[in-house]
Protein backbone atom coordinates (compact mmCIF):
# COMPACT_ATOMS: atom_id res chain seq x y z
CA UNK A 1 0.00 0.00 0.00
CA UNK A 2 1.38 3.41 -1.00
CA UNK A 3 0.78 6.53 1.05
CA UNK A 4 -0.76 9.38 -0.93
CA UNK A 5 1.96 11.77 0.31
CA UNK A 6 4.70 9.20 -0.23
CA UNK A 7 5.99 9.80 3.27
CA UNK A 8 7.38 7.12 5.62
CA UNK A 9 5.22 7.49 8.74
CA UNK A 10 5.00 5.34 11.88
CA UNK A 11 1.79 3.74 10.64
CA UNK A 12 3.28 3.04 7.23
CA UNK A 13 6.29 1.26 8.73
CA UNK A 14 4.07 -0.78 11.02
CA UNK A 15 1.82 -1.80 8.14
CA UNK A 16 4.63 -2.93 5.79
CA UNK A 17 6.59 -4.78 8.48
CA UNK A 18 3.90 -6.00 10.87
CA UNK A 19 6.15 -4.77 13.71
CA UNK A 20 4.82 -2.17 16.14
CA UNK A 21 8.06 -1.40 17.94
CA UNK A 22 10.02 0.45 15.26
CA UNK A 23 13.26 0.06 17.21
CA UNK A 24 13.14 -3.70 16.62
CA UNK A 25 13.03 -3.57 12.81
CA UNK A 26 16.31 -5.02 11.46
CA UNK A 27 15.71 -5.12 7.70
CA UNK A 28 13.49 -3.06 5.45
CA UNK A 29 12.83 -3.32 1.73
CA UNK A 30 11.02 -0.27 0.34
CA UNK A 31 12.07 -0.23 -3.29
CA UNK A 32 9.69 1.30 -5.85
CA UNK A 33 7.29 2.75 -3.26
CA UNK A 34 7.10 6.30 -4.63
CA UNK A 35 8.78 7.58 -1.46
CA UNK A 36 10.02 11.17 -1.38
CA UNK A 37 10.39 11.77 2.37
CA UNK A 38 12.10 9.53 4.94
CA UNK A 39 9.74 10.72 7.69
CA UNK A 40 9.82 8.29 10.63
CA UNK A 41 12.62 6.12 9.27
CA UNK A 42 15.20 7.45 11.82
CA UNK A 43 13.17 5.72 14.55
CA UNK A 44 14.29 2.36 13.13
CA UNK A 45 17.60 2.62 14.94
CA UNK A 46 18.33 -1.13 14.75
CA UNK A 47 18.21 -1.36 10.96
CA UNK A 48 21.02 -3.43 9.47
CA UNK A 49 19.67 -3.78 5.91
CA UNK A 50 17.82 -0.98 4.10
CA UNK A 51 16.68 -0.89 0.47
CA UNK A 52 15.20 2.43 -0.71
CA UNK A 53 16.04 2.01 -4.38
CA UNK A 54 13.92 3.37 -7.24
CA UNK A 55 12.09 6.07 -5.29
CA UNK A 56 11.98 9.88 -5.40
CA UNK A 57 14.28 10.66 -2.49
CA UNK A 58 16.48 13.75 -2.65
CA UNK A 59 17.16 14.55 1.02
CA UNK A 60 18.84 11.88 3.20
CA UNK A 61 19.96 14.23 5.99
CA UNK A 62 17.97 12.39 8.69
CA UNK A 63 19.41 8.99 7.80
CA UNK A 64 22.45 9.63 10.02
CA UNK A 65 20.72 8.07 13.05
CA UNK A 66 20.76 4.58 11.51
CA UNK A 67 24.19 3.77 12.91
CA UNK A 68 23.74 -0.02 12.79
CA UNK A 69 23.34 -0.12 8.99
CA UNK A 70 25.65 -2.48 7.10
CA UNK A 71 23.87 -2.59 3.72
CA UNK A 72 22.24 0.47 2.14
CA UNK A 73 20.67 0.72 -1.32
CA UNK A 74 19.78 4.27 -2.39
CA UNK A 75 20.15 3.65 -6.11
CA UNK A 76 17.90 5.36 -8.66
CA UNK A 77 16.73 8.34 -6.62
CA UNK A 78 17.40 12.10 -6.86
CA UNK A 79 20.22 12.33 -4.32
CA UNK A 80 23.10 14.78 -4.71
CA UNK A 81 24.39 15.22 -1.14
CA UNK A 82 25.69 12.04 0.54
CA UNK A 83 27.57 13.65 3.45
CA UNK A 84 25.00 12.28 6.01
CA UNK A 85 26.36 8.79 5.27
CA UNK A 86 29.59 9.67 7.09
CA UNK A 87 27.89 8.90 10.42
CA UNK A 88 27.05 5.32 9.43
CA UNK A 89 30.35 3.80 10.52
CA UNK A 90 29.28 0.15 10.15
CA UNK A 91 28.36 0.38 6.47
CA UNK A 92 29.92 -2.34 4.34
CA UNK A 93 28.00 -2.01 1.08
CA UNK A 94 26.42 1.12 -0.47
CA UNK A 95 24.59 1.30 -3.80
CA UNK A 96 24.20 4.81 -5.21
CA UNK A 97 24.02 4.41 -8.99
CA UNK A 98 21.40 6.41 -10.86
CA UNK A 99 21.57 9.57 -8.69
CA UNK A 100 22.95 13.12 -9.14
CA UNK A 101 26.14 12.83 -7.08
CA UNK A 102 29.01 15.01 -8.25
CA UNK A 103 32.50 15.62 -6.92
CA UNK A 104 34.41 16.37 -4.95
CA UNK A 105 33.12 13.89 -2.39
CA UNK A 106 32.89 15.10 1.23
CA UNK A 107 36.12 14.30 3.09
CA UNK A 108 34.03 13.19 6.09
CA UNK A 109 33.18 10.00 4.17
CA UNK A 110 36.67 8.86 5.05
CA UNK A 111 35.07 7.83 8.37
CA UNK A 112 33.58 4.78 6.66
CA UNK A 113 36.49 2.47 7.46
CA UNK A 114 34.42 -0.71 7.14
CA UNK A 115 33.08 0.07 3.68
CA UNK A 116 34.08 -2.69 1.25
CA UNK A 117 31.68 -2.27 -1.69
CA UNK A 118 30.48 0.95 -3.32
CA UNK A 119 28.52 1.49 -6.53
CA UNK A 120 28.29 4.86 -8.25
CA UNK A 121 27.55 3.50 -11.72
CA UNK A 122 26.19 0.38 -13.37
CA UNK A 123 25.43 -0.78 -16.88
CA UNK A 124 22.18 -2.57 -17.62
CA UNK A 125 20.53 -4.08 -20.66
CA UNK A 126 17.16 -2.58 -21.57
CA UNK A 127 15.42 -3.47 -24.83
CA UNK A 128 18.63 -5.15 -25.96
CA UNK A 129 20.56 -1.90 -25.51
CA UNK A 130 23.22 -0.97 -22.97
CA UNK A 131 22.11 1.76 -20.55
CA UNK A 132 24.70 3.48 -18.39
CA UNK A 133 23.40 4.54 -14.96
CA UNK A 134 26.19 6.82 -13.76
CA UNK A 135 26.45 9.72 -11.35
CA UNK A 136 28.13 12.88 -12.69
CA UNK A 137 31.15 12.17 -10.47
CA UNK A 138 31.96 9.10 -12.59
CA UNK A 139 33.03 11.32 -15.50
CA UNK A 140 35.60 13.28 -13.47
CA UNK A 141 39.32 12.82 -14.07
CA UNK A 142 40.97 9.88 -12.27
CA UNK A 143 37.60 9.00 -10.72
CA UNK A 144 38.44 5.50 -9.46
CA UNK A 145 41.76 6.43 -7.87
CA UNK A 146 40.19 9.37 -6.05
CA UNK A 147 37.41 7.19 -4.65
CA UNK A 148 39.88 4.58 -3.40
CA UNK A 149 41.99 7.30 -1.79
CA UNK A 150 38.96 8.48 0.17
CA UNK A 151 37.63 5.05 1.13
CA UNK A 152 40.82 3.41 2.32
CA UNK A 153 39.42 -0.10 2.91
CA UNK A 154 37.22 -0.25 -0.18
CA UNK A 155 37.61 -3.51 -2.13
CA UNK A 156 35.03 -3.14 -4.91
CA UNK A 157 33.96 -0.05 -6.85
CA UNK A 158 31.20 -0.27 -9.47
CA UNK A 159 31.42 -4.09 -9.38
CA UNK A 160 35.13 -4.02 -10.28
CA UNK A 161 37.82 -4.95 -7.73
CA UNK A 162 40.48 -2.55 -6.50
CA UNK A 163 43.49 -2.66 -8.80
CA UNK A 164 41.46 -2.44 -12.02
CA UNK A 165 41.87 1.36 -12.23
CA UNK A 166 44.17 1.33 -15.24
CA UNK A 167 42.47 -1.44 -17.19
CA UNK A 168 40.87 -0.52 -20.46
CA UNK A 169 38.77 -3.28 -22.04
CA UNK A 170 38.24 -2.81 -25.77
CA UNK A 171 35.56 -4.89 -27.47
CA UNK A 172 36.36 -5.73 -31.07
CA UNK A 173 32.87 -7.07 -31.72
CA UNK A 174 30.10 -4.81 -30.38
CA UNK A 175 27.45 -5.82 -32.89
CA UNK A 176 24.13 -4.11 -32.07
CA UNK A 177 24.83 -4.42 -28.31
CA UNK A 178 22.37 -7.29 -28.29
CA UNK A 179 22.69 -9.50 -25.27
CA UNK A 180 21.91 -12.65 -27.23
CA UNK A 181 24.96 -12.00 -29.42
CA UNK A 182 27.42 -11.71 -26.55
CA UNK A 183 30.12 -14.35 -26.95
CA UNK A 184 33.28 -14.14 -24.85
CA UNK A 185 35.28 -15.79 -27.65
CA UNK A 186 34.42 -12.89 -29.96
CA UNK A 187 36.05 -10.30 -27.76
CA UNK A 188 39.63 -9.17 -27.57
CA UNK A 189 40.48 -7.83 -24.12
CA UNK A 190 43.35 -5.32 -24.17
CA UNK A 191 44.79 -4.20 -20.86
CA UNK A 192 46.69 -1.01 -21.78
CA UNK A 193 48.44 -3.05 -24.49
CA UNK A 194 50.42 -4.82 -21.78
CA UNK A 195 48.42 -8.00 -21.40
CA UNK A 196 46.35 -9.59 -24.09
CA UNK A 197 43.96 -12.31 -23.05
CA UNK A 198 42.12 -14.73 -25.25
CA UNK A 199 39.29 -16.74 -23.68
CA UNK A 200 41.01 -20.02 -24.58
CA UNK A 201 44.27 -18.95 -22.96
CA UNK A 202 42.91 -18.12 -19.55
CA UNK A 203 43.61 -21.65 -18.32
CA UNK A 204 45.26 -24.48 -20.21
CA UNK A 205 43.97 -28.03 -20.51
CA UNK A 206 47.05 -29.19 -18.61
CA UNK A 207 46.20 -26.91 -15.67
CA UNK A 208 42.62 -28.21 -15.67
CA UNK A 209 43.79 -31.81 -15.61
CA UNK A 210 46.27 -31.10 -12.82
CA UNK A 211 43.49 -29.49 -10.78
CA UNK A 212 41.25 -32.50 -11.31
CA UNK A 213 44.08 -34.79 -10.24
CA UNK A 214 44.69 -32.79 -7.05
CA UNK A 215 40.98 -32.87 -6.17
CA UNK A 216 40.80 -36.62 -6.77
CA UNK A 217 43.88 -37.23 -4.61
CA UNK A 218 42.41 -35.20 -1.75
CA UNK A 219 39.11 -37.04 -2.05
CA UNK A 220 40.86 -40.43 -2.02
CA UNK A 221 42.79 -39.34 1.07
CA UNK A 222 39.53 -38.26 2.70
CA UNK A 223 37.88 -41.62 1.96
CA UNK A 224 40.87 -43.45 3.37
CA UNK A 225 40.65 -41.43 6.56
CA UNK A 226 36.93 -42.19 6.91
CA UNK A 227 37.58 -45.93 6.55
CA UNK A 228 40.27 -45.82 9.23
CA UNK A 229 37.91 -44.03 11.61
CA UNK A 230 35.23 -46.65 10.98
CA UNK A 231 37.69 -49.40 11.82
CA UNK A 232 38.66 -47.68 15.07
CA UNK A 233 35.01 -47.25 16.04
CA UNK A 234 34.36 -50.90 15.30
CA UNK A 235 37.15 -51.89 17.70
CA UNK A 236 35.68 -49.73 20.45
CA UNK A 237 32.25 -51.31 20.04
Amino acid sequence: MLLSKTNISDDYLKSVTGIFDLETIFDLELEQKNISSLGSLPKCVSLVYLDLSQNKISDISIINTLVELKFLDLSFNNISNISPLSSLLKLRNIKLQGNNIDGPLPSSLNNLKKLEQLTFKSIDIEDNKKVNFSNPICSTSDYRNKVFELFTNLKWLDNLPKGMEEIDCNFDNDEDDEINKIDVNAYDFNFNDQIKLDAGELISNEEIENSKKEIQEKYDEYKKGVEEIKKELAKIK
